[in-house]
């Protein structure tokens, strides 16, 4: 899918409550992407929920880019299908 890379704080804000991946600069417990749901934005700080529903500040020395996931909800389509054969 298209990403669009969030640089600016207006881009943030425009897009809380939209899927974004995270890359850090440094892997954090060994890993250096995450993604959520922006939740939050605060001089350059973001708090990603991700899809178990627990949440995690990302401060802004940590990030390297965080990027909009467009096609985030691809795969909950194909779960819906299965439910309606009771024609």
């Amino acid at each position: 899918g298209v990403e669009r890379e969030l640089v600016r704080p207006a881009h943030f804000e425009r897009f809380i409550g939209a899927w974004v991946m995270a890359k850090l600069i440094r892997p954090i417990d060994g890993v250096r992407e995450l993604d959520g749901v922006l939740c939050a934005y605060d001089n350059g700080d973001i708090v990603l929920e991700d899809a178990m529903g627990a949440r995690r500040t990302v401060y802004k020395k940590e990030l390297a880019s965080v990027h909009v996931i467009d096609d985030a909800d691809e795969g909950l389509e194909e779960e819906d299908e299965g439910e309606t054969g009771h024609e």
